[in-house]
């Protein structure tokens, strides 16, 4: 399932309302949920910049991924200190969010790597993980039951 969130900035109330949609697979957007948050509750946090806004607006019943709700918090930010005819609302799409914060993957190995294989090691690896015995697995009759000895009294 996709998360999209819209953000709207209400200047009358001094709030901004955060409204949560949930795409499943025939992408028809659902309202989940609708979190307000008080200006006067922002503005300490918006002194300390996008993660002090996170911060505030996390709880056990918003709780986006962690590069989602950086990306609500900077979109609050970026509203709470534009002009009003510049706009008041915003969208934050969660698999947006999480694409713009990847970071790729340096191609040198790690110091910290024990050792790297070569294809010699590998194959070694693989041999002594197969058993070449041809015995396999043996059961018992009685390991076949679904019911333990201790299930038996059970009535039916």
């Amino acid at each position: 399932m996709q998360y999209q969130y819209r953000i709207k900035k209400d200047d009358e109330k001094k709030l901004f309302v955060i409204s949560e949609f949930a795409y499943n697979s025939e992408d028809s957007p659902a309202l989940t949920g609708e979190f307000t948050f008080k200006h006067s509750d922002l503005d300490e946090a918006l002194k300390q910049g996008d993660d002090g806004v996170a911060r505030v607006l996390r709880s056990t019943r918003f709780y986006p991924p962690s590069e989602t709700i950086n990306a609500i918090a900077g979109q609050i930010v970026a509203l709470y200190t534009q002009a009003p005819e510049q706009g008041d609302e915003a969208l934050v799409d969660e698999m947006g969010a999480a694409a713009s914060s990847v970071k790729p993957q340096s191609s040198k190995p790690e110091a910290d790597d024990d050792k790297i294989l070569d294809d010699d090691d590998d194959d070694t690896l693989v041999d002594d993980a197969i058993d070449d015995d041809d015995e396999g697995l043996k059961l018992d009759d009685d390991d076949l039951s679904p019911l333990d000895d201790e299930d038996e009294d059970i009535e039916e």
